[in-house]
C-alpha cells in the first residue's frame, strides 16, 4: 500500500491525479486491464460517497494510471473528506493512495 498523501483541489475545478502502482519491492505493477476507482467519503466509515471516478490507464507496463475529477464531481461544499484509490486486477486489490482531499471554495 501506498504512504498517504493529502491532496488540495478548489471546488467545481478540474483535477488531474497521477499514480504509479508499486509492488513491495518499489518495482512497478504490469496494470493489464484493471478496474481503478477512486472513492472520497465524509467519513472513511459512511456507506455512501460523496463522489466516486474511475481512473484510466497511462502506460500498463509501467504500473502508471490517472484520476481525472471534474467541475460537476467537485461541486460539493467545501471542506475536508477521506478519499482512497483502489486498482483491482484479475481479482486482486491493491490501494494505490489513501488519506484527505480538501476541497477549497471558489474566490470568486
Amino acid at each position: 500500500m501506498k504512504a498517504q498523501k493529502h491532496l488540495e483541489i478548489s471546488r467545481n475545478g478540474s483535477h488531474t491525479f497521477y499514480y504509479t502502482l508499486e509492488d513491495e519491492n518499489g518495482d512497478p505493477i504490469n496494470l493489464g486491464t484493471p478496474t481503478i476507482l477512486m472513492t472520497v467519503k465524509a467519513r472513511r466509515k459512511d456507506s455512501t460517497a460523496i463522489f466516486t471516478k474511475a481512473g484510466a490507464v497511462v502506460v500498463a507496463v509501467d504500473g502508471t494510471f490517472k484520476v481525472i475529477v471534474t467541475p460537476a464531481e467537485t461541486a460539493v461544499p467545501a471542506g475536508s473528506y477521506f478519499y482512497d484509490v483502489i486498482v483491482t486486477i484479475s481479482s486482486e486489490k491493491y490501494t494505490a493512495a489513501r488519506g484527505r482531499i480538501t476541497i477549497h471554495p471558489n474566490i470568486i
